[in-house]
């Protein structure tokens, strides 16, 4: 990830405690990534790292928005983000992950590249199902709907217009 090398953080040459760190995140930030669901973005992402003897603790504070389209009427949407995650690394042996949100990497490693870190919190900061409801200035596509909303009205009708079942809505189960 030559194109990640920004999101570098060499903290071999840093002292214990706390250090900040802002990235500024653009459309260029999610090309290398192989995925679809974004398209560019607009966002900041500001990381504050507590460095101990054998750990480091990483705060990810993102806030912006995404260029992404809409899941039911494929309109392009700009939908906000603002995320906050934790991730502790453990220096120790080898790669490998303890938790979802606890690593560890090599005691001999001097960097830890944070592009993926932010790439991850920023898709699990969108929800599962993205459409236009709730957003300002943004109504979804009439056209698209016109093509949706009648298959729904077509199921409804078929279930609702069976006679068998409309006879027994009749009967007076009290007496």
């Amino acid at each position: 990830m030559d194109k990640h090398k920004a999101y570098d953080i060499e903290f071999i040459r840093l002292g214990d405690g706390q250090h900040e760190f802002s990235f500024d995140i653009d459309g260029a930030f999610f090309k290398p990534f192989p995925q679809d669901r974004i398209e560019g973005g607009q966002l900041k992402c500001h990381v504050t790292m507590i460095k101990e003897e054998a750990l480091l603790q990483f705060q990810f504070e993102t806030e912006g928005s995404v260029n992404t389209m809409c899941d039911r009427c494929l309109n392009s949407i700009i939908y906000p983000i603002e995320s906050f995650e934790t991730l502790i690394v453990t220096l120790g042996s080898a790669h490998q992950e303890q938790d979802v949100d606890v690593i560890e990497i090599p005691a001999t490693e001097h960097k830890i590249n944070v592009a993926q870190y932010i790439y991850e919190y920023i898709l699990t900061a969108m929800p599962m199902y993205v459409n236009c409801d709730g957003l300002e200035n943004v109504v979804c596509d009439e056209q698209t709907l016109k093509y949706i909303v009648p298959e729904q009205k077509k199921k409804e009708d078929k279930t609702s217009g069976d006679p068998r079942w409309n006879a027994l809505k009749n009967i007076d189960l009290d007496e």
